[in-house]
């Protein structure tokens, strides 16, 4: 991976999103930091993505489609093999940069130690009528070394907020295109092993949450990309039994919101044994055994507790719910 030319490549991954990916690009172009190229990924959009795209004057833009359908890993693997900066951008197409981000990240870097490998910021998801800062105030660990918290809680990096430096994926590979769901929360936890990760606590990139989402649309996609998590790092995770429980009550959180009970359970009795104190795990075990009217109760009523930072001392542990 060699650096020429530019000092950031922004790669922006899109399938289908003609009628945002326009407003999207333009947030770039309005950014006050104008060292970079931007590299628009389609995978093979059915829409007027193309024309969209070929409709904005800008010497800074590359379009790359692919040939057939390869999914949001590849399609962000493919802009990072066709950059040309020694940082890597990403913004979703669906989501907006606010016109100062680029520069303050950029800014950090340059303030930071080179044990720094992500500089990533705040974000306001906006779903409806409701909006939601990330990553909440209440996340146990949101900077440095937060390679842990990561397998926990994945409302911490999102792909549109993050900076990365190219060596970090000399380093550690990019995108595992196995991965359908979580990938860019694996990449993550694969690159804050080596390198320390830094957060501009403001929300400096708009999340629009789409009802196509796979998240949305797809609950048992989540719970797979759980799975898989756990399979690949597992020998990391049971390094901290504190970790490893609170991964099983996520993994068994997502279960039961697919109305699986009865795996949920067992993933909540793990958790109760990988780690006798966490004290809410064996609540989500009893929880399941009142079914799934039950459990489901139970989860809104620890919403509404953790909202209110009666719970802040557990993390966000159900926050796949």
């Amino acid at each position: 991976m060699t650096v020429t030319e530019v000092n950031v490549s922004i790669i922006v991954p899109t399938y289908n999103r003609g009628y945002m990916v326009g407003r999207a690009i333009q947030s770039i172009l309005n950014q006050t930091y104008e060292d970079f190229e931007i590299l628009i990924v389609d995978d093979t959009s059915t829409d007027n993505t193309s024309e969209i795209v070929q409709s904005i004057s800008s010497k800074k833009i590359a379009y790359i489609r692919h040939e057939r359908n390869k999914g949001p890993a590849a399609t962000r693997n493919t802009g990072i093999m066709a950059a040309k900066g020694e940082y890597i951008a990403f913004l979703d197409s669906d989501d907006e940069w606010l016109p100062e981000k680029l520069e303050k990240q950029m800014k950090a870097f340059r303030n930071a130690s080179p044990q720094v490998g992500i500089v990533y910021t705040g974000l306001i998801q906006v779903e409806g009528n409701n909006k939601t800062y990330i990553p909440p105030p209440y996340t146990a660990n949101r900077e440095g070394n937060i390679h842990y918290s990561l397998f926990v809680d994945p409302l911490i990096v999102y792909p549109s907020t993050a900076v990365i430096r190219r060596e970090c994926l000399s380093k550690v590979g990019m995108f595992d295109e196995c991965f359908h769901i979580s990938e860019d929360r694996e990449l993550w936890i694969r690159i804050s092993k080596y390198y320390d990760i830094k957060l501009i606590d403001e929300p400096l990139v708009i999340h629009n949450f789409m009802p196509d989402h796979l998240t949305a649309t797809k609950p048992a996609s989540c719970t797979r990309g759980l799975e898989m998590i756990l399979e690949k790092h597992f020998e990391d995770i049971r390094k901290d039994r504190r970790t490893l429980a609170r991964f099983y009550v996520n993994l068994g959180a997502s279960l039961c919101s697919e109305g699986k009970l009865s795996e949920g359970r067992g993933y909540f009795f793990k958790a109760a044994i990988a780690n006798p104190l966490d004290i809410v795990s064996m609540l989500a075990y009893l929880a399941s055994l009142t079914g799934q009217n039950g459990y489901d109760k139970a989860v809104i009523s620890y919403k509404k507790m953790h909202e209110r930072g009666v719970t802040k001392k557990h993390g966000s542990i159900l926050s796949l719910q």
